[in-house]
C-alpha cells in the first residue's frame, strides 16, 4: 500500500506543470545627436550592461531596446566623437536623448603661404613644403601663395602669364588677344632656372593667320607676353624666390621682377 501511495504521489509531483515566472520587459528608446549641430548620427553603437545588449541607431539617429528592470550602463560610440556613458535604471519604459561630443583629434586649418623676405627688396620664398600642400598643376598655381594671391581654376587652354607690380590698363588686359603691346608686365618678368634664364622676348608664339580679332580660337598671338607658366613643370622645383622689388643687377633683362627658380639636384 506505502509503495502504491508513494507510486501516486510521484505521478502528481512529475505531472503538475512548474510555471515560471519572468520579470517584466521594457522598452527603452532613444535618439543619438551631434552635441554641436543637434544632427542625428547614423550608425551609432549602442551597448548596455549588464547583459551585453548591443544594438545601432537608424538613419534618423534613433534606437530601441526591450530590457528587464534594473540598473543598467549605456555606451554610446561613433568615429570621431568621444565615447559617452550614462547610468540608467528603468523600472517603465523610457525615452532618452543623448548627445555626444566630438573628439579632438580632428585637424585646425592651415594656412600655407610664401615666406617673406626682410631686406630691402620685396621679395617671398616658395619651399618644397608649401608645394607639396599645395600639390600645383603648373607654377601658374604657385602664384597663389604671394600676398594677394587669389585661388583660381587651372586653365590649361589659354596662355598663363605672370602680372607682378602691375595697374592695368583702361580698355585693355594682358589677356585681350587685339592688344598684347598692354601686357608689359609679364614681358619685363625675368624667369631664370637654376642661374639660366629663359627666352621670352622671340615671336614664337602665333598661332594662325585669320584676321578676325573676334576668334581668339582662330588665332592666338601671345607675342611680347613673357613667359608661358605652363611649360614650367613645378615636380623638380626645390625653391622659387619672386622678388617684386628691383632686384640686383646681375640679372639684366627685366623690367618688372624676377622669378628665380631653383630645382632639385639628385
Amino acid at each position: 500500500m506505502k509503495l502504491f501511495l508513494s507510486i501516486i504521489l510521484f505521478i502528481i509531483a512529475f505531472s503538475t506543470p512548474v510555471h515560471v515566472f519572468s520579470a517584466d520587459s521594457f522598452t527603452l528608446s532613444g535618439n543619438v545627436r551631434d552635441s554641436a549641430d543637434n544632427e542625428p548620427l547614423t550608425g551609432a553603437s549602442i551597448s548596455v550592461n549588464p547583459g551585453n545588449h548591443i544594438s545601432a541607431t537608424d538613419i534618423d539617429g534613433h534606437f530601441s531596446l526591450s530590457l528587464p528592470k534594473g540598473t543598467y550602463t549605456l555606451k554610446i560610440s561613433y568615429i570621431g566623437y568621444t565615447p559617452l556613458t550614462r547610468r540608467i535604471t528603468l523600472s517603465g519604459d523610457m525615452s532618452i536623448t543623448l548627445h555626444p561630443k566630438r573628439s579632438g583629434i580632428a585637424l585646425g586649418e592651415v594656412t600655407v603661404t610664401a615666406s617673406e623676405s626682410t631686406g630691402i627688396t620685396s621679395s617671398s620664398r616658395i619651399g618644397r613644403d608649401a608645394m607639396a600642400h599645395l600639390q600645383p598643376t603648373s607654377f601658374t598655381d604657385l602664384l597663389e601663395l604671394l600676398p594677394g594671391g587669389m585661388s583660381k581654376d587651372p586653365d590649361m587652354s589659354s596662355v598663363n602669364s605672370i602680372a607682378l607690380r602691375e595697374t592695368g590698363v583702361k580698355g585693355a588686359t594682358g589677356a585681350d588677344v587685339t592688344n598684347p603691346d598692354y601686357a608689359v608686365t609679364s614681358l619685363g618678368t625675368l624667369f631664370m632656372i637654376d642661374g639660366t634664364p629663359v627666352n621670352g622676348d622671340a615671336n614664337l608664339q602665333t598661332v594662325g593667320t585669320t584676321s578676325d580679332a573676334t576668334s581668339p580660337d582662330y588665332t592666338r598671338n601671345t607675342t611680347n607676353r613673357g613667359v608661358d607658366m605652363r611649360t614650367i613643370s613645378t615636380d623638380n622645383i626645390e625653391s622659387v624666390e619672386i622678388v617684386r622689388g628691383i632686384p640686383s643687377a646681375e640679372y639684366g633683362n627685366l623690367t618688372s621682377g624676377l622669378v628665380n627658380i631653383k630645382r632639385i639636384r639628385r
